[in-house]
């Protein structure tokens, strides 16, 4: 139920030639979230009255305006995943990241402790600007909160390109590909 397009909430909608300070734009919103998780909302319901405490579980935006939100680099740089810390690697003009099996996923105490060290230096460690502002709501968690935008990973952007690069017969002499293994 919690998930359903019912229960969603639009934070807002933002039109300009200049993107917004996410932590300016989402303020209020953490502050009325903090109130509520806080304080909770009183609802009238049939069987009486009842208190509710309102959460943030998770945040789906495009990749830029997720990097905006995360207070992090875009998908393009060196440390372009929101999930792990893989370092990205130059060639040509395309930062790509080799597959690593040491690498290791972010959690959301390592990324606040990033955060803090990035705001005190003035510049990114491991790919993290700042504080994402929605950490300051305590039950979000910076990792797993943010989710894959479906949209655009999924049907018209990078599984698409995977699954055909995977399963192309034009691709299929590729180390990478699985396609005689179908």
């Amino acid at each position: 139920m919690r998930c359903s397009k019912k229960y969603t909430i639009l934070a807002g909608l933002w039109f300009s030639k200049q993107k917004p300070t996410m932590t300016t734009y989402l303020r209020p919103l953490v502050n009325k979230l903090n109130y509520l998780y806080t304080n909770g909302l009183e609802v009238y319901t049939p069987s009486g009255v009842m208190q509710i405490h309102c959460m943030i579980l998770m945040c789906a935006a495009d990749l830029p305006a997720k990097a905006k939100v995360a207070n992090c680099v875009q998908y393009n740089g060196y440390y372009g995943c929101n999930t792990c810390n893989i370092k990205g690697t130059v060639i040509g003009h395309t930062v790509y990241w080799p597959f690593d099996p040491s690498a290791t996923l972010r959690t959301h105490d390592e990324v606040l402790k990033c955060a803090t060290e990035a705001t005190k230096n003035g510049e990114a460690v491991t790919g993290i600007i700042g504080t994402p502002i929605l950490s300051l709501h305590p039950p979000f968690d910076t990792v797993c909160g943010m989710v894959t935008d479906l949209l655009h990973c999924g049907y018209i952007g990078v599984a698409k390109l995977l699954l055909q690069h995977w399963f192309s017969v034009k691709k299929r002499h590729q180390e990478y590909s699985i396609y005689s293994k179908v």
